[in-house]
């Protein structure tokens, strides 16, 4: 599993609600990454799960060094 870090907006059904946010997770795809930082974003801000968020900013795979 790779640890993926998103840092940008946030947009509620197009319109943008917070200009920057950063969160971590741990995940085997971009795709669920992209998912699991949504419900963390969500359970964050008291949202339900069924609503619609997008996250247009870059999701960068971090690399660890030991």
């Amino acid at each position: 599993m790779a640890t993926y870090r998103y840092e940008g907006p946030i947009y509620m059904f197009g319109r943008m609600i917070q200009s920057k946010w950063i969160g971590e997770t741990s995940a085997s795809t971009e795709g669920r990454a992209r998912a699991n930082l949504g419900k963390q974003w969500k359970t964050q801000h008291n949202r339900t799960v069924n609503t619609r968020i997008s996250m247009p900013g870059t999701l960068t795979k971090m690399e660890w060094r030991v």
